[in-house]
């Protein structure tokens, strides 16, 4: 009897592991994929010559202050953190960009807010989005002080030169500049009203573009002047240790072994958790299973 009620509730263990399994999964991989993202060389990339350049690091490498001289230079940021006290790290996040006399033009939070019990209840924690706008000055210190509101992830600066096409919008407006001063001076002298309607109609187009190249230009100073700086923030419950990679063979197995412990903890204390959760239902088996062989039981007897 005894062994037979073990292999039932083995059973339902191994069916509540099974149902719970590919969610789990799939949000381990999620959660995995930007700390494998993370490294601890500094990467370059250099694009075409008036192009862009691209740097990230991992958490151990502060971003260098790059600075270019009489460029147009548009700098954009991303920073990956983990918190345990997410609230303490989004008010940090908001003093930080204030002080620095910035703004914050996009925030976002999700998740329900509640208490995170363990690593793979990845439903109960938060993760938020704020996109920031930071003076070009204060730039890279606002991107290195993101080891003081967590755990640092991912961090990267991506710039894009546009000096040629600020020069070539500048060169635009000063030519339609020109063209509408010699309109308005030939609109004065004009006589008759077919030539007063033509130049009128060639001077509202010119001050449409200048109009337009205008815009272009005040939106590519705002780009240069404030920089871009989109943080990500993860809620988690402990820090997940940076190990270093392993190089030798006996490091790799010390590793394998040591993320095969880990693994088998963790997985163990799922199980309880799931057990304690479902006893109810195992009960229910249980009854019924005994109840059930006590029926069968008396049936054969009568026959």
């Amino acid at each position: 009897m005894l062994k037979q009620i073990f292999i039932i509730i083995m059973t339902c263990v191994l069916l509540i592991g099974c149902s719970s399994t590919p969610e789990e999964n799939m949000m381990y991989m999620e959660a995995e994929a930007v700390p494998s993202m993370a490294m601890d060389t500094m990467v370059e990339s250099v694009m075409s010559s008036g192009g862009s350049m691209k740097k990230s690091s991992g958490s151990n490498g502060a971003i260098p202050d790059m600075q270019f001289p009489n460029r147009k230079i548009i700098k954009n940021g991303r920073v990956r953190i983990e918190t345990l006290e997410f609230d303490k790290s989004i008010d940090y996040i908001f003093e930080e960009v204030e002080r620095l006399g910035g703004f914050v033009e996009l925030y976002e939070v999700n998740g329900n807010g509640q208490e995170v019990l363990y690593n793979s209840n990845y439903d109960e924690a938060r993760y938020a989005t704020i996109s920031a706008r930071i003076p070009e000055s204060m730039f890279t210190e606002f991107i290195n002080s993101a080891e003081s509101y967590g755990m640092v992830v991912y961090k990267s600066i991506e710039t894009e030169d546009i000096t040629d096409q600020y020069v070539d919008t500048e060169l635009r407006i000063e030519t339609l500049t020109i063209q509408q001063e010699r309109l308005t001076e030939l609109l004065e002298k004009s006589g008759t009203l077919t030539e007063i309607f033509e130049i009128e109609k060639e001077l509202a187009d010119v001050i449409y573009e200048l109009e337009s190249f205008q815009g272009t230009l005040n939106e590519y100073d705002s780009l240069v002047d404030f920089s871009t700086v989109r943080i990500y923030i993860d809620e988690v419950y402990k820090y997940e240790e940076q190990l270093p990679v392993p190089i030798t063979f006996i490091e790799k197995i010390s590793d394998a072994f040591s993320q095969m412990i880990d693994s088998f903890v963790e997985n163990v204390q799922n199980s309880v958790v799931a057990i304690i959760y479902y006893m109810p239902v195992i009960v229910i088996f249980i009854l019924i299973f005994i109840i059930t062989k006590k029926i069968i039981k008396k049936i054969r007897e009568k026959k």
